[in-house]
């Protein structure tokens, strides 16, 4: 709901993120103990042993549909990848939104959406793309490993609420026994693939692709639907608060209620997260009532407001669900939605 950068609420925002991309290219690519070279479970060492298997003839057959025009394509992608000192490799793990957008467009200018996945009523993985995300880009391995859960932690996110819904908790948890001194981190969340890695293998493994989330966000929802920075709100990139605003219905005064809660949009251009996700049908689903409770709740207050006994703990019992400043979003549940929903009622000017 907020840009991760205003969560982390530092003025390094940026270069932390940035550094925390470079740290992640590093755990990828580790070298040998003497620094004479990279191990082979690097990224590196794999990139170079799919260029080496390229050229024999299995790999035609069971990579490229023994297509040569097909297999040169492959090839020029993987020369892609390694030229200049393996500069574009590294790009996919360190670049933020609008760059990954650029790669993409690069990519695509070499490869074919057609060599990556096919769609037939369900979007499914060619040979060629799901090599890429099982042996060159392996993003099984980085979930399960330790570096995962640390980033999170990195980024302030263990313990939050989703930054697509902001209303299921994504957690990172110490699961380690007392007795043992070496911290053992757990990760009770989705990972999120803004661009789909069903879609897009070579963002498997990018950082600012790899959402933080909750499940019923990542798999209910969003599944393999088509995302990008143009159409739809990554949270490194921008802050959906910026842009959309919670609304209930303006004759909640008269009524002492609201029957809907809704998003618009502050500005363009269009944004379709909330039809995407359904923030909109969520929210009204699982919050009319407490939101009715604090309309309920506000219109009472004026009886209280002039009372130096009662008032000032009144003040505490209505802004208790909401987050005093939008920095404080993702620490509370549905906080952008109180929020926007208490500005809009506060005739008092209660924060």
């Amino acid at each position: 709901m907020i840009k991760v950068q205003e969560h982390l609420n530092r003025a390094d925002a940026e270069l932390h993120l940035d550094n925390l991309a470079f740290k992640l290219w590093e755990h990828f690519n580790p070298r040998l103990a003497d620094d004479s070279d990279f191990q082979q479970r690097s990224l590196i060492k794999r990139l170079e042993n799919l260029i080496i298997e390229s050229n024999e003839p299995a790999y035609l057959t069971q990579f490229a549909d023994n297509d040569k025009i097909l297999l040169s394509r492959q090839k020029d992608f993987f020369r892609y990848l390694q030229d200049n000192d393996y500069a574009k490799l590294k790009a996919l793990i360190i670049s933020r939104p609008e760059d990954l957008l650029l790669l993409k467009n690069e990519i695509l200018q070499n490869l074919l959406p057609t060599d990556l996945y096919e769609i037939n009523g369900n979007i499914s993985q060619t040979a060629f793309g799901n090599l890429l995300v099982e042996r060159l880009f392996i993003y099984k391995t980085y979930r399960s490993s330790s570096i995962c859960p640390e980033l999170i932690s990195d980024m302030k996110m263990e313990n939050v609420f989703c930054p697509y819904c902001n209303y299921n908790r994504v957690q990172v948890i110490d699961v380690s026994e007392e007795e043992n001194e070496q911290k053992l981190n757990k990760s009770y969340l989705d990972i999120d693939h803004f661009y789909p890695k069903s879609m897009n293998p070579f963002f498997a493994l990018s950082f600012f692709n790899l959402i933080p989330s909750c499940h019923l966000c990542n798999s209910n929802e969003k599944g393999n639907k088509e995302f990008c920075i143009t159409t739809h709100t990554n949270p490194f990139h921008k802050s959906y608060n910026d842009n959309h605003q919670y609304k209930i219905d303006k004759n909640y005064f008269l009524n002492g209620r609201t029957s809907k809660i809704f998003l618009t949009k502050v500005t363009p251009p269009d944004d379709f997260t909330d039809r995407d996700l359904h923030l909109s049908k969520r929210y009204e689903h699982t919050y009319l009532e407490p939101v009715n409770e604090l309309i309920h709740q506000y219109l009472n207050y004026q009886h209280y407001r002039q009372s130096p006994e009662f008032g000032h703990d009144y003040i505490d019992v209505l802004t208790q669900k909401v987050p005093t400043v939008s920095n404080d979003i993702l620490k509370t549940e549905a906080g952008k939605m109180y929020r926007d929903i208490f500005n809009e009622i506060d005739v008092f000017d209660l924060l």
